[in-house]
């Protein structure tokens, strides 16, 4: 029965590939679950036919001074898993410039 929700699920997506590109600054409310659904802020570092491979950069902004070594995994997010997305200015990403990201960096490149 699982099996037949997640398929629904994935069928009745509205948010696909098209709303996204490349090192895009962007808001995302994820459901993951019945009543759980968490807004956080990302950058988009690659675009799939199923899904959005993101950099979360909350633990960037709440850390004051970031070590080098200092490793914050990307994600992909299947887009049915996507409720609602907001795109934001790019320019806030220069608050991030000494994290020393590469995937940060390259977006402040192409701003």
């Amino acid at each position: 029965m699982g099996g037949q929700k997640i398929l629904a699920m994935k069928m009745s997506a509205d948010i696909t590939r098209k709303d996204f590109s490349v090192n895009e600054l962007i808001e995302l409310t994820i459901n993951f679950g019945d009543t759980k659904n968490k807004k956080n802020i990302y950058l988009s570092i690659r675009v799939h036919k199923d899904s959005l491979r993101v950099l979360p950069l909350k633990h960037y902004y709440e850390k004051e001074n970031i070590p080098k070594d200092f490793i914050v995994p990307c994600i992909d997010l299947p887009y049915f898993m996507i409720k609602d997305y907001k795109k934001l200015d790019k320019s806030s990403l220069l608050y991030l410039v000494n994290t020393m990201n590469p995937h940060i960096i390259n977006a402040i490149e192409n701003i």
